[in-house]
């Protein structure tokens, strides 16, 4: 999984302070502040965990939160332990930790459920920022005084994808082809163009 960051706002009236990656941190009662993700659910618990008839996740999760809380086997002190934190995705979306609903489901945190996480999805929305940023480009260069630089110009993008050509002059990897020199047509016409 990719490193998310979320926020995490103390709305108690005691400052947090914990360590995550051997650094700490420090929460002011009021205030809010940036986290990685594998941050938050340590000290508050992963809700993406579950349990099932053979696997207790969810609870093993909760009993590692109540040691670590001061509380054992208590859920009553575990309640009153627990810090006053509330974890927030950048853009504000409010995710519910296990330390607020230790037995309840599993919390899908990321929405993955609706996504199509096929490598081809992936490429074809890679290639879709690819494309963008190369308009990008050519809208940034016909502004008059833009192209102060003295950048070499772009290589020729003639693949039948609509990459760029490397620029070794071999063509760029594909999925699913094994990697190596370059065998095309193309790829041998310009070295041999190169070469005269």
């Amino acid at each position: 999984m990719a490193s998310y960051s979320v926020r995490i706002r103390n709305t108690g009236t005691v400052d947090f302070t914990a360590k995550y990656d051997n650094q700490p941190y420090t929460i002011p009662a009021g205030s809010e502040t940036i986290v990685p993700w594998d941050a938050a659910a340590l000290w508050l618990g992963d809700p993406r965990l579950w349990d099932d008839s053979r696997e207790k996740h969810r609870r093993a999760e909760y009993n590692r939160l109540c040691v670590r809380y001061g509380a054992y086997s208590d859920h009553k002190k575990f309640l009153e332990n627990i810090p006053s934190l509330e974890v927030h995705k950048i853009d504000g979306g409010r995710i519910k930790m296990l330390v607020e609903d230790p037995f309840g489901p599993a919390v899908n945190v990321w929405d993955t459920e609706n996504q199509d996480s096929t490598v081809e999805a992936e490429v074809a929305y890679l290639r879709a920022q690819v494309s963008e940023l190369l308009a990008d480009k050519k809208r940034y260069a016909e502004i008059p005084g833009a192209a102060a630089t003295n950048a070499p110009a772009p290589a020729a993008t003639d693949d039948p994808d609509g990459l760029p050509v490397d620029g070794d002059g071999e063509e760029p990897v594909k999925i699913g082809e094994p990697t190596g020199p370059a065998t095309s047509t193309r790829t041998r016409t310009r070295a041999t163009a190169t070469s005269r």
